[in-house]
């Protein structure tokens, strides 16, 4: 029978660390993108990161345009919270190789899902002021301008009305299926010996 304060902290610590995660992965794709720098979403991103990353950006270059120094702590977070949850769940710590590629499915997953809610706020966004012109817009479209613009050049608007959201949200969806989800279930073999988390 599994303990309520056991639950409680696995739910406290997957959601702490998840959102800081998210952060960081978010930091990892603007720069990656080169958004604005002075734009106030860029700037509350680095605000929260600059911090607990500067050690990291001392030894760790950004490499072809990747902030690696965010990348980098991203997976060392993912990491001590899964090696948390595993030994709050099982009082064990989980292998190592099977951990790392447990973290890099599960830093997989967090940039699918900040592409898809990204792409799902822009659509409604595009809806609701489609003049644009926020703050907000100008970054999600920067942020998904990489995945959209391929699909665009197969898929031109039907009647005036731009349908590339709907092709890149299924890509990103079979994305999770194919590879995330796989490499996060072979993680966990191989970190706890089984493919239950």
């Amino acid at each position: 029978m599994s303990n309520p304060f056991d639950n409680a902290g696995v739910f406290l610590i997957q959601t702490i660390f998840d959102i800081y995660i998210l952060v960081l992965m978010l930091r990892v794709l603007l720069h990656w993108v080169d958004a604005d720098y002075y734009n106030p979403i860029s700037q509350f991103v680095i605000k929260l990161t600059k911090l607990p990353l500067t050690p990291f950006q001392r030894v760790i270059p950004s490499f072809r345009g990747i902030d690696m120094a965010a990348f980098v702590f991203a997976l060392v977070l993912e990491m001590l919270k899964i090696v948390l949850i595993v030994w709050i769940n099982s009082d064990t710590f989980p292998r190592v190789g099977g951990l790392t590629l447990w973290a890099l499915g599960d830093l997989e997953n967090t940039v699918i899902d900040i592409y898809f809610y990204a792409i799902i706020i822009e659509v409604v966004m595009s809806w609701v002021n489609p003049q644009g012109g926020s703050p907000i817009v100008a970054v999600l479209y920067k942020l998904t301008e990489p995945l959209m613009r391929p699909v665009r050049k197969i898929i031109p608007p039907i009647g005036g009305i731009d349908i590339t959201p709907i092709p890149v949200l299924i890509l990103l969806k079979l994305v999770t299926i194919v590879l995330a989800n796989p490499l996060i279930q072979m993680g966990m073999m191989y970190a706890i010996g089984n493919t239950s988390a």
